[in-house]
């Protein structure tokens, strides 16, 4: 030690890449009302996948899922009939963007998360899950 403090570091070069992009995220999360864009081949992908979800088709699920839901996501998906699908939250998460989905049926509703990631075969759900179901009480 010479006693002349701390050296001065270097400031990060322009061309040095960041490993991960989540302190801007989680500043993005403080801002309200702001939405990020879907791109288009995701918001396809998501509207698609929500169709199979209503229709309760194994087929299309597949063409999503990288792996077969659990227990309770193919319970909620064999009570009918489901009529429709909403997106109703979706959000950033890194390299993950998670879709929560509102599937409507006559006498009941259920709430389902799906996390997308990006790959060579383009936008898959990891995972899938059900976050609660709740029955319509006539009015």
């Amino acid at each position: 030690m010479t006693g002349q403090g701390v050296p001065a570091t270097a400031p990060p070069s322009a061309t040095e890449v960041p490993l991960s992009d989540d302190a801007r995220e989680f500043i993005a999360l403080e801002r309200a009302g702001q939405t990020w864009a879907i791109p288009e081949d995701l918001e396809t992908a998501v509207r698609g996948f929500g169709d199979a979800l209503v229709a309760a088709d194994g087929g299309g699920l597949r063409r999503y899922l990288d792996r077969d839901p659990d227990a309770a996501v193919l319970a909620a998906l064999q009570e009918r009939p489901l009529l429709r699908h909403r997106l109703v939250a979706f959000a950033k998460l890194g390299r993950h963007r998670i879709a929560k989905y509102r599937l409507e049926g006559g006498s009941h509703t259920a709430i389902l998360n799906a996390r997308w990631e990006h790959g060579e075969r383009g936008w898959r759900v990891g995972a899938l899950d059900l976050v609660k179901t709740e029955q319509i009480q006539p009015a």
